[in-house]
């Protein structure tokens, strides 16, 4: 007589095996452990075999899990912030040795003179300045009003008409001459009262 094979697993509500229990604090744990190691979400859910699609669903319906994933990448957020605001704001000093020719040159009593080298190794520190990229990385995200500014746009087409099925072209306005701007815009341009330019 046949028999059933047993089947191994814990059986959840939908039926499937249970392959990780969230409800054990020792499984939320490893999860934020593996947060902490720099394991992305992709690399979390195969380890405890899942698909990456899943998981992020699992996310949603377990917020023990989401909150494990944050206080475990937390720490790296707060290296990586560090390491950008040093390499934004200070320069690193770096050791490097150079070679030097040195050439001693004596007289003798006689008067002859005498030539001797030697290499000499010295050590030298060597500033690098600051990243401007990270600067500019750090401006642009921490004061975006300043620093993440559209150029103001001027329609050279339509001189501000509707539309009549016409390629737009758009130049940033500081880039344009008072020349220029009176010659995109026609007949329509007057001088304004601070315009003391003669026509």
């Amino acid at each position: 007589m046949k028999g059933k094979k047993e089947k191994r697993g814990k059986k959840t509500t939908t039926g499937a095996n249970a392959k990780f229990d969230f409800s054990d604090p020792q499984n939320i744990v490893r999860i934020e452990g593996w947060a902490r190691d720099g394991l992305d979400d992709k690399q979390i859910a195969e380890i405890i075999g899942y698909n990456q699609t899943y998981f992020c669903e699992l996310k949603a319906k377990h917020p023990e899990l989401c909150e494990a994933l944050k206080k475990g990448r937390a720490p790296l957020d707060i290296v990586v912030e560090n390491s950008l605001y040093r390499r934004a704001t200070k320069g690193t000093m770096i050791k490097t040795q150079q070679a030097f020719k040195c050439k001693e040159v004596t007289f003798n009593a006689d008067g002859s003179r005498t030539e001797r080298e030697e290499i000499k190794i010295v050590d030298l520190e060597q500033e690098i300045p600051p990243d401007t990229t990270a600067q500019i990385f750090w401006l642009k995200n921490r004061k975006p009003e300043y620093w993440n500014k559209q150029p103001i746009r001027i329609d050279t087409t339509t001189n501000g008409k509707e539309l009549e099925n016409k390629e737009l072209v758009f130049l940033p306005a500081e880039s344009l001459t008072p020349e220029q701007i009176e010659k995109f815009l026609g007949n329509d341009a007057k001088p304004g009262p601070d315009d003391t330019s003669t026509r």
